[in-house]
């Protein structure tokens, strides 16, 4: 899909808002580690498993997204690092459920 972009390529320079300004809501973050790990491609696939012009995500495509997901949280690992915790997550008292 053209909406994905390349997936042979990460566009790093989309990321500038966040590694500048070093800020995230804790619920954001909360949200991106629950998706870590495969998490996010998969419930994409399975999301997507009944469209009726499934594939709607060829495999390479998801697999850019997990990977896209680990340079963001890298980068927001990054943000706390030098930053600290308490500077680059933002509490936002959002109580989210967890899947």
């Amino acid at each position: 899909m053209a909406g994905f972009g390349n997936a042979a390529l990460d566009e790093r320079s989309i990321l500038a808002p966040l590694y500048q300004c070093c800020m995230v809501r804790v619920s954001t973050w909360n949200r991106l580690n629950l998706l870590k790990g495969g998490a996010l491609s998969s419930a994409m696939r399975q999301a997507l498993a009944f469209d009726p012009i499934h594939p709607v995500l060829a495999e390479p495509q998801l697999a850019a997204l997990d990977r896209r997901l680990s340079g963001i949280i890298a980068t927001v690992k990054q943000c706390m690092e030098a930053q600290g915790p308490d500077n680059a997550l933002i509490e936002d008292r959002i109580n989210l459920p967890h899947p």
